[in-house]
This record gives C-alpha cells, structure tokens and sequence, in this order.
C-alpha cells in the first residue's frame, strides 16, 4: 500500500480505498499501471510468460510482453516461455514449432504444460540450474 500512496493521484485515482469521485479516464489507468509494474520488473532475476496454447491471441501478446521486460527489467533476466493447456490437442491454436521458434529467436527457455494436470509445478525444474534448490 505504501508503493500506491507515493504515485500521484491521477484522474480521481485514489488510495484509500473509497471509489474515486470521478472514475479515471484511460490515459490515467495507464499511467498508474506503469508505475506500478515498472517496480515489479526491477530486481528481478527471471520471468515467466505463459500464454494459452488455445488462443493464437494470447500468444500473440507475448511480443508486448517481451518489450515491456526489456525496457523495465535488468537485461540479464532469465525468461522462460510457457505454453499452457497443453493437454487439448484438439484445440490448439499456436503449434508448437511456432513458440519454439519464437523462444529460440529471443533466447527464451521455453516449456509446455498443463495447469489442469499439475505439470505447472515442474515448470520451476525446467530452468533452475540447481534442483537441489527451493523455489
């Protein structure tokens, strides 16, 4: 909360809790949201950029991603790709070859998983030099 107090009340943002005598307008949004996740990126030693094998849309998206990193984190995080919902075969949108290629391109670690069917918690071993190591 103490990160929030310090950034400028925008267009009938506030703080406290109690809804803005006047909503915000998009631009103010906007504003607040890079502030805040501009914070989140420093410091970091790695990310994760899961989208849904699903959706070509969400895939799509993760350009935006990569550039909002790139500007806002350390240049040397490590980042992984990984595609989610990887157990509906019969609904996939974004081929496979397609996120490797990206990831390679980029120099991503890039993995597949399923939410549904717990591989989400292996993802960590895909890219921790030490297994030994609790994430």
């Amino acid at each position: 909360m103490r990160a929030l107090e310090r950034l400028p009340r925008l267009g009938g943002c506030t703080t406290s809790g109690a809804p803005p005598a006047t909503p915000p307008d998009r631009s103010s949004v906007c504003l607040m949201y890079m502030a805040i996740t501009s914070a989140y990126y420093r410091g970091a030693l790695g990310a994760m950029l899961v989208y849904d094998t699903t959706k070509r849309q969400s895939f799509d998206h993760v350009a935006k991603w990569v550039d909002e990193l790139r500007g806002h984190a350390d240049n040397s995080i490590v980042i992984m790709l990984i595609a989610n919902k990887d157990d509906l075969v019969d609904l996939r949108d974004v081929p496979t070859e397609d996120a490797v290629e990206f990831a390679e391109n980029q120099g991503f670690f890039f993995f597949e998983t399923s939410a549904l069917n717990g591989g989400v918690d292996s993802v960590g071993v895909g890219w921790c030099p030490d297994p030994s190591l609790e994430l």
